[in-house]
């Protein structure tokens, strides 16, 4: 390999990585939280402990939340 290729290949490769380091950011910062009451988060923890859910995705529908076990696919619906 000469040296203008090593030096093309590493220009490529610290572009991808800016790139996707970009987009990580982006999300982190994006709005995909819950905005959730220390209210809501008690009630929904006390639920899910309950319940013996393990990790889960949290969706906020009407009338309270669902969630969806990561492992097994398993549903538990919160009733606010």
């Amino acid at each position: 390999m000469s040296w203008t290729e090593v030096l093309l290949y590493t220009v490529f490769v610290v572009v991808v990585i800016i790139i996707s380091l970009l987009g990580v950011m982006r999300t982190e910062s994006s709005g995909n939280r819950l905005d959730m009451t220390e209210q809501e988060i008690n009630h929904v923890m006390r639920n899910l402990e309950k319940r013996s859910a393990s990790d889960c995705v949290l969706t906020r529908i009407e009338g309270g939340f669902v969630c969806k076990e990561m492992a097994t696919g398993k549903i538990f619906k919160v009733k606010m």
